[in-house]
């Protein structure tokens, strides 16, 4: 075991690396509340963090670095009362799981780095309240569905979702609604066969959308239509038919990937006439 006991208050940042300790304690005379961002990262055995108490004293926290671990649970309260909190990195760990009130309450969070574990499925209010969240990364985990409407709800400051490399086929239609500052959203890598046509509707700033290596038979000809800032769209590697395919696109789009084998030719492309 690890036990911190600091009492200096000028450490901005205070970091652990290379670890061979399975439990790490700070004692509650840790406060250094001039500390800004603490690493916990890269140890082999570090498998479990408990008790709100381990970084409750750092009230000037920004960032938390807890990725390259072997993390398999992390305790709801680990991060309750953290309200400068804006980033946290829980990525390439063992999570199967995130407990749905993990970030309740932090406020002034901005990115949130899930990716590479071993996350199965997403509490629905997972993300509740967030409301300056700007990117959150879910990519390379185990994900089979998004069935749940209010996953993403309240969001309006959200960038950039990270989805790909997972096992997703579901996905609810109505997931993305009122996600208005959304500029990139990546769902490649996974196993959809089919997107509702209302799908991306109402995502006004949309830059970048891919959907490339899923298993995609069809798409509706106008789902990218009125998507007026969309420039960039993937779509190769599915299984489309693109001897028939036609898509309605606005004159902002700059680039449409298909199958490698398809050419320019083989695709219909409608664009919207400039008034």
């Amino acid at each position: 075991m690890i036990r911190c006991y600091y009492l200096i208050k000028k450490v901005k940042k205070f970091s652990l690396g290379n670890m061979d300790e399975n439990i790490i304690e700070i004692h509650d005379s840790f406060q250094s509340y001039e500390i800004t961002a603490i690493k916990l990262s890269f140890s082999s055995r570090l498998t479990y963090l408990e008790s709100s108490k381990l970084l409750s004293a750092l009230k000037n926290l920004q960032e938390v670095r807890l990725d390259n671990n072997q993390l398999v649970s992390v305790d709801s309260d680990l991060f309750n009362g953290l309200n400068s909190l804006s980033a946290v990195y829980l990525s390439h760990n063992q999570l199967s799981s995130v407990n749905a009130n993990i970030f309740h309450g932090l406020v002034s969070l901005k990115s949130i780095y899930l990716d590479n574990n071993r996350i199965r499925s997403v509490e629905s209010s997972l993300f509740y309240g967030l409301h300056n969240l700007k990117e959150i990364y879910l990519d390379d985990n185990r994900i089979t569905a998004l069935n749940d409407s209010n996953l993403f709800k309240g969001l309006t400051n959200l960038k950039a979702i990270y989805l790909s490399n997972n096992f997703i086929s579901e996905l609810d239609k109505r997931l993305f609604n009122g996600l208005s500052s959304l500029q990139e959203l990546y769902l490649s890598n996974n196993r959809l066969t089919a997107i509702d046509k209302n799908m991306f509707t109402g995502l006004r700033n949309l830059k970048t959308l891919s959907i490339s290596h899923n298993q995609l038979k069809s798409i509706d000809p106008y789902i990218f239509f009125n998507l007026t800032r969309l420039k960039h769209i993937y779509l190769h590697q599915n299984k489309l038919n693109v001897d028939r395919l036609t898509l309605f696109l606005e004159d902002n789009v700059e680039f449409v990937s298909f199958k490698a084998s398809s050419t320019q030719n083989d695709i219909k492309l409608i664009y919207k006439p400039l008034i």
